[in-house]
């Protein structure tokens, strides 16, 4: 999933560097910024945002849920 989005960022929105996917967010009148890291010891993802998405943050779960297609079926 990585391979893909590094070859598809952003240029000053998103990157992708060692092993972690990090991008700006604006949801609603909410801005700030995410990082996402593979915790392949715990099958899982690490999630790290600024403070100020707080109050959206279901929605931005919602929004990464999407994005790492967690409901696949591999």
């Amino acid at each position: 999933m990585l391979d893909f989005l590094q070859t598809h960022v952003i240029k000053e929105v998103e990157s992708v560097q060692d092993g972690v996917y990090r991008r700006t967010v604006a949801l609603g009148s909410c801005r700030g910024w995410i990082s996402v890291a593979h915790l392949p010891q715990k099958s899982a993802l690490q999630v790290t945002f600024s403070t100020s998405l707080t109050p959206v943050l279901p929605l931005l779960l919602r929004c990464l849920h999407d994005l790492f297609d967690l409901n696949a079926q591999p």
